[in-house]
């Protein structure tokens, strides 16, 4: 469901952020490990470190939304 969105974000923003998915069923301690409770969380991870979290988002556009304020505010686009 959130695929197409996620990869029209991360071709916008092209080599500034790369996105991968994981199943938390199918990777519990993974889960576990960044203490997901909602599905789906979007955690923004630099050299390691948690920059943000994104959860809760209600649509599409919500999420295609937030994400471009968090990138804008953290690296604007390159010309």
């Amino acid at each position: 469901m959130l695929n197409p969105i996620l990869n029209k974000i991360q071709s916008e923003w092209q080599g500034q952020l790369k996105i991968v998915s994981i199943n938390a069923d199918q990777n519990l301690s993974l889960a576990n490990n960044y203490r997901l409770r909602n599905l789906p969380t979007l955690i923004l991870i630099d050299r390691g470190n948690i920059i943000h979290r994104l959860e809760g988002f209600h649509s599409r556009e919500d999420l295609y939304q937030s994400m471009n304020n968090i990138m804008l505010n953290l690296m604007p686009k390159s010309a």
